[in-house]
């Protein structure tokens, strides 16, 4: 049994914000998060966040704890450098900080904006520049480059085709369509996905996640301190198989095998293809959905695609999947998926699936390098 609760979130908006700093927004973030919860800024005590692509703080932790007025108060402040799984593992971590006595209330943040703070050229350059310095960055391997490598070795592997990935984004987009803080809210058809320009062969424009500004946060805290409905985190793991694409043996086998088996142990699930009412999949590119449909056992190795590409994780299959409209469509930050899923259990959600009572959550950073899978509970 645990003592800590994910108890308050909030969302920024998502796009163009031309007002925001990252110092401001992360702090927005933060403040509106406890204001959902119930929790007065006094109470907060731990502080985790992650690092801005456009403004450098050696310590953005500290930075923000100054910003808010916060520093003496806090018992914990910090943040791991997982890149998109950074938030997930802020959870496990506060949840672990909670438990453990250290903590009373903590934060987590995942704020930036990239749309506004730097150039599209600057954004790609900064990713491009995450590859392996010897092996791939001299020759030139852009983000999406290395992805594509996963989707062209997927397709030739299993005879997966490029509509099967358009679904992904098709299906994600239904949701956005019918989501208020969405970036996309255009109905997106099949033809669209496949006709948009190649980006890194085989991936199309629309299947890769745009650039844009915002933010999130998550409070974790004493179940007795919020009168919110305590949404649980009963489990939750790490895996890595590979950090940089060209160290990986099997394409289609990323760490989110290890991470899921780890969660599910924890949380004590037997069978991942029924024990979950939704899932929220991190979803950089269209190929990272499939790989972790499977990754996290809900579907046999090779079969994602039909599985999308049969309704499966639209609101009416078998398992609800990114009822936000994910990175692809809903824009924000990989935290959103985080404060969907609590939304989904509290019965608040946009698009609402019914009966929601477990939810499985996962995050990567790096090219489905660093894996973070929760499972969620109320």
């Amino acid at each position: 049994m645990t003592a800590a609760v994910l108890a308050g979130i909030f969302d920024s908006q998502i796009g163009r914000l031309p007002n925001a700093s990252y110092l401001g927004l992360s702090a927005r973030c933060v403040t509106g998060a406890l204001a959902d919860a119930g929790i007065a800024m006094e109470r907060l005590d731990g502080l985790i966040v992650t690092e801005s692509q456009v403004a450098y703080y050696n310590r953005p932790a500290g930075a923000l704890a100054e910003y808010l007025g916060v520093s003496e108060q806090l018992h914990y402040a910090g943040g791991s450098p997982l890149g998109g799984a950074t938030p997930f593992s802020g959870v496990a971590e506060a949840v672990r900080l909670v438990d453990s006595g250290i903590c009373d209330v903590v934060a987590i943040v995942m704020a930036d904006i990239p749309r506004t703070g730097q150039s599209r050229t600057t954004s790609v350059d900064q990713f491009a520049a995450m590859r392996d310095t010897d092996y791939e960055v001299p020759f030139g391997l852009s983000n999406a480059a290395a992805y594509a490598l996963l989707a062209a070795a997927y397709q030739a592997e299993f005879n997966s085709s490029d509509g099967e990935r358009a679904a992904v984004a098709t299906a994600q987009r239904r949701y956005a369509v019918t989501h208020p803080g969405a970036l996309y809210t255009d109905v997106l058809t099949t033809e669209d996905v496949l006709t948009s320009r190649i980006i890194a062969s085989p991936l199309h424009l629309v299947e890769c996640r745009p650039i844009a500004d915002g933010g999130a946060a998550v409070v974790v805290c004493r179940s007795e301190i919020t009168e919110r409905t305590p949404v649980v985190l009963t489990g939750w793991g790490f895996g890595m198989v590979y950090d940089q694409v060209n160290q990986i043996h099997e394409p289609w086998r990323t760490g989110s095998y290890l991470s899921s088996a780890r969660a599910y142990e924890r949380a004590g699930i037997t069978s991942a293809s029924t024990a979950f009412d939704v899932a929220l999949l991190y979803d950089s590119y269209t190929i990272a959905v499939l790989l972790e449909l499977e990754g996290l056992g809900i579907t046999p190795v090779g079969s994602a695609g039909r599985f999308v590409a049969e309704g499966g994780i639209s609101q009416s299959g078998s398992l609800p999947t990114n009822t936000h409209g994910g990175l692809l469509s809903h824009g924000g930050p990989g935290i959103c998926h985080i404060t969907e899923a609590v939304r989904q259990l509290r019965g608040e959600a946009a698009n609402q699936v019914a009966g929601v009572r477990r939810a499985v959550v996962h995050g990567e950073g790096g090219i489905i390098s660093a894996n973070l899978t929760l499972v969620l509970e109320v």
